[in-house]
């Protein structure tokens, strides 16, 4: 039997139909985001279109913001954002793979019930967070702030009315722009960090072969992670 991949528009109608406020509704869809949206890499990494996230089930955080915002602006949160910020790459220390010294980081701005919220807690799902969080509190790796794909004081829960965020913990809000899509952010040639990629991945046969190679460098530590027995 085939089974029909979820749309923006199914996935917020269900939501809503188990929900009775506005901030019970966002706190669903993030952790729908959370964890139908395993963390992980694709062969498009910032190209991919919400569609393919949502068939794949797979995302790092620039497609899974964007998943964030699209869902959302469908459930009446008018105002939700993507931020792009630079970050090191730090982040991904301990899981190998081939990332550049900085890396372009998103995560969204959403009012709910008049808060305003900045949130990256979805980025990586519970299962993968919390087999992070017990390698960081490994002794060996007790001097470590970053690594294994999120912060030392990082969370992946978000209470709908606060503040929450799994990597971009230490914030530096004077580097960050705001975009109402990832695609925006992409077109953004003088702020976008990987915007020598972005041309790589279009060309129909090389892109292909370069995503994917590169994709499996980085998803192999990501699913090595989550088979750990801690």
């Amino acid at each position: 039997m085939t089974t029909l991949t979820p749309t923006v528009k199914s996935i917020v109608r269900a939501l809503r139909a188990t929900t009775s406020t506005p901030r019970e509704v966002a706190v669903a869809l993030h952790d729908y985001v959370r964890d139908e949206i395993a963390f992980g890499f694709t062969n498009r990494f910032d190209l991919v279109p919400v569609e393919t996230t949502l068939q794949l089930g797979r995302g790092h955080c620039t497609p899974k913001a964007n998943l964030f915002v699209h869902l959302f602006r469908e459930a009446g949160f008018h105002d939700a954002t993507v931020v792009a910020v630079p970050i090191p790459n730090t982040v991904f220390d301990k899981m190998g793979g081939k990332f550049p010294p900085q890396v372009h980081h998103c995560f969204t701005q959403v009012t709910v019930e008049g808060k305003k919220c900045r949130v990256d807690s979805y980025v990586t799902d519970r299962a993968l967070f919390e087999k992070a969080r017990a390698q960081l509190d490994r002794t060996e790796h007790a001097d470590m702030k970053l690594g294994f794909c999120i912060h030392r004081q990082g969370t992946c829960e978000w209470d709908g009315a606060s503040d929450a965020f799994s990597q971009y913990v230490d914030q530096t809000p004077k580097l960050e722009r705001r975009y109402s899509s990832t695609a925006e952010l992409v077109a953004d040639k003088d702020y976008y960090l990987h915007s020598n990629v972005a041309p790589i991945l279009n060309l129909p046969l090389l892109g292909r072969v370069f995503g994917s190679l590169t994709v499996e460098s980085n998803n192999g530590p990501v699913h090595n992670l989550r088979q750990t027995t801690v």
